[in-house]
């Protein structure tokens, strides 16, 4: 018989659109725990950043009957990223889902990006946060040409994605204000407990359960000592996904036994001050709309 797809309105989805290393991967780990929530297999499907995404398609993510009521939940930090086609899209398939979208520091988020980067191999090991602003804005302002940086699109556009100012309006524009939760990074990780509670609370379900719960972060970046190590170590834990949200003890374990080998302390030095200067300038109207709100 064939499965039916439940529609928009039967059950309830909670999604975290973003935004990158805003401390998406912890969060959703926090609220995965929660019995009347049922997590996509993978934490970022990123379904609604492809073309032709459709129900059938999402509901494959989650394992559970249509009948379920249980909310759906994830968390692809890209939705933010591509919110002028990601939107619309959403809507149209999810017009009554909640979001959730926590924002960090643009410069701070831009940091913790280019370290996460560098964790992954992902860039040169021996490339500076300086350079690597400095190509992505000379792309972004047309300076220079994409092709001729050697790294993806999606890393050269980590400065555009601190430009919540352009990012939330087209979210704004298709879904309600009370549909929509935009936490800060800093009081997620002054008070985790709070921020999930209010979560909770926005998603209709009950916060009690956080009362107890150990809140332990996850994805935190660092730094490999052998690159190869790191490049299968890498491998394997994106393959084992699964695995590791049914038993997230397990990952931490075996995550503090593999630094014990193949970790290095993750490069301490001060920002610099031109850098600063030029970040600081590039985010002005960033910064204004972060404090107006």
């Amino acid at each position: 018989m064939q499965a039916v797809t439940p529609r928009p309105r039967d059950v309830q989805h909670l999604i975290i659109c973003g935004a990158e290393k805003a401390g998406t991967t912890s969060l959703f780990g926090y609220l995965a725990a929660h019995p009347g929530v049922v997590a996509s297999s993978k934490k970022e499907t990123d379904h609604f950043r492809r073309e032709g995404a459709d129900l059938a398609g999402y509901a494959a993510f989650f394992d559970c009957s249509p009948d379920d009521k249980r909310v759906r939940l994830e968390s692809s930090p890209g939705y933010l990223a591509e919110a002028d086609t990601v939107a619309p899209r959403m809507a149209a398939l999810l017009p009554h889902a909640k979001l959730v979208f926590v924002l960090r520091d643009p410069i701070e988020r831009l940091r913790s990006s280019f370290r996460f980067y560098k964790s992954r191999l992902h860039v040169p090991q021996d490339m500076s946060f300086e350079r690597f602003v400095t190509v992505c804005l000379g792309v972004e302002e047309g300076t220079l040409a994409a092709a001729d940086t050697g790294l993806a699109a999606w890393h050269l556009g980590a400065i555009a994605r601190g430009r919540y100012e352009r990012l939330l309006p087209p979210f704004e524009r298709h879904f309600a204000p009370q549909q929509m939760l935009v936490l800060a990074h800093a009081a997620l990780q002054r008070d985790a407990r709070a921020a999930v509670q209010r979560i909770a609370e926005h998603a209709g379900l009950d916060p009690t359960p956080y009362r107890d719960h150990v809140f332990a972060r996850e994805n935190v970046s660092f730094m490999a000592r052998h690159a190869g190590m790191q490049r299968v170590a890498v491998a394997v834990n994106d393959s084992l996904e699964g695995l590791w949200r049914r038993h997230p003890g397990l990952k931490r374990q075996l995550l503090a036994a593999y630094k014990r080998f193949n970790e290095r302390p993750m490069d301490a030095d001060e920002l610099d001050p031109a850098t600063a200067v030029r970040l600081r300038a590039h985010y002005a109207d960033t910064y204004a709309w972060l404090a107006a709100r």
